[in-house]
């Protein structure tokens, strides 16, 4: 894992999806090609999010395809943002979405 892995309060887990929230869009669309870990790289000045949050961060954005996440090869596509290795690329496509919608954390009714 490229971060130390961080314990949250829920407190604390809520501002840090607030801040991906606000730091994604610019960080995944600013740049047309880059590889995940400069996106990490990236984001370790901003946030204390580790890989997993900005995995699930991204998931949605990658679901839908608003944002590609391929293998090294450059064949392989990831389905869903969870699925995103290290060593992938995030190419953001030529036409962006209008707004990011981050993804919501369960209740705990539906756990």
């Amino acid at each position: 894992m490229l971060l130390d892995e961080h314990h949250f309060d829920d407190a604390t887990d809520d501002r840090v999806r607030g801040e991906l929230s606000e730091l994604l869009p610019n960080q995944v669309y600013e740049v047309e090609r880059q590889p995940f870990l400069g996106l990490m790289s990236g984001l370790t000045n901003y946030t204390m999010a580790d890989e997993f949050r900005v995995k699930q961060a991204l998931d949605i954005a990658v679901a839908t395809g608003d944002l590609l996440a391929v293998g090294k090869d450059g064949k392989t596509r990831r389905r869903k943002g969870t699925s995103i290795k290290s060593s992938d690329i995030l190419i953001a496509p030529p036409q962006r979405p209008i707004f990011f919608v981050p993804q919501l954390k369960k209740s705990s009714s539906e756990n």
